[in-house]
């Protein structure tokens, strides 16, 4: 009876947490997701978080990706997921609230989103779980889904100008020391993206823009392209070999001739050598 007794405590503590917080973020915790992009093997981005800082007075834990190094400073309360970007712009923006209804319309980071689902669910087999999904549509299109404690739980996006989407899917976590699905060892990951593109700032931008990205290889081989909406190249920015860490360029608006672009929505691809890696997109307004 008393083990029972102390089991039945030990549940209810642990379903009060699983209610706390729209992500769980504590020193230690780990998130481990299965990321495909197009006929390539899927592989495994795990991100961790590894300490927490202080900015205007809140405080927020580091994430920073295994593969790529790279981080973003992240704080939660009961609905709401704030993000302050590691690079300029600095300012914090909300990725998620769960208190979103049905249909509203929301800006994230400058992106216009719908919310296009939303009730409860099981997340590794514990129900009730309050989930969303926002999408953005655009050149492309952008759909995220995130669950109450686990936080995003799935990521698709699709450009013009790829031939396939690039999508990951949350497949296991360690969160205070409690496994969640499926955990993956060092030994069993296998190779990540080698570079982590940012978004351009300012963004809408004229005359230019700043494009940053960091690479984790030591000397590898980056190239930056600019395409238009119809996937065709408008500018080699970067062809060369870049030391390991953060890299900025500056895109003028111009194309190989030197010539200004109209205004519109263009792309930006990072490769590292010869694979690409990332695409994201801007808009040039004169």
């Amino acid at each position: 009876m008393f083990k029972r007794i102390i089991l039945l405590i030990s549940l209810l503590g642990l379903m009060i947490y699983l209610q706390a917080q729209a992500l769980s973020l504590t020193t230690g915790n780990m998130w481990f997701h299965s990321c495909e992009w197009g006929p390539g093997a899927p592989y495994i981005q795990t991100n961790i978080a590894i300490g927490d800082t202080v900015i205007d007075n809140q405080t927020y834990e580091i994430i920073q990706n295994s593969g790529t190094g790279g981080f973003g400073f992240y704080r939660s309360d009961s609905t709401k997921i704030f993000y302050r970007r590691s690079y300029p712009p600095n300012s914090e923006f909300i990725l998620c609230d769960l208190s979103w209804e049905l249909d509203q319309q929301v800006n994230i980071g400058g992106e216009i989103f719908t919310v296009i689902e939303k009730g409860t669910m099981s997340v590794f087999g514990f129900s009730g779980r309050q989930y969303l999904t926002i999408y953005a549509p655009g050149n492309g299109f952008i759909e995220k889904k995130y669950a109450e404690t686990f936080g995003q739980i799935y990521y698709e996006e699709f450009d013009m100008g790829f031939e396939n989407p690039w999508s990951q899917e949350l497949i296991g976590a360690q969160i205070d020391d409690i496994s969640y699905g499926t955990i993956v060892s060092a030994d069993d990951l296998l190779i990540e993206p080698k570079a982590t593109l940012f978004q351009n700032y300012p963004n809408p931008f004229n005359p230019e823009t700043t494009i940053s990205f960091s690479v984790t290889q030591t000397s590898p081989f980056v190239t930056l392209e600019i395409y238009n909406i119809k996937g065709q190249k408008i500018k080699s920015l970067v062809q060369n070999e870049f030391a390991k860490g953060f890299h900025s360029v500056i895109w003028n608006g111009d194309n190989e001739l030197g010539d200004s672009v109209s205004s519109g929505i263009y792309l930006y691809k990072l490769s590292v050598n010869g694979i690409p890696e990332a695409m994201k997109k801007c808009l040039l307004l004169k």
